[in-house]
């Protein structure tokens, strides 16, 4: 089954201290084809600057990819 995620999910999977946090990330590995609509992106990298800091976006966007 493929799902539409959204900006409070991800955002949710990558802060910790977030009450979904734990549910979020489970549905998330479950998943096989998430769907990332691309206007998801910029409010999610704002809130994840303003909120969870650079170390957290850096993490999310280049050392991922290594």
């Amino acid at each position: 089954m493929n799902s539409l995620t959204d900006t409070g999910f991800l955002f949710a999977v990558l802060d910790e201290k977030d009450v979904r946090h734990n549910a979020c990330t489970s549905a998330l590995e479950a998943e096989i084809a998430p769907f990332l609509p691309e206007v998801v992106l910029p409010e999610l990298a704002y809130l994840v600057l303003r909120d969870l800091g650079y170390k957290v976006w850096i993490d999310l966007t280049v050392n991922r990819r290594r």
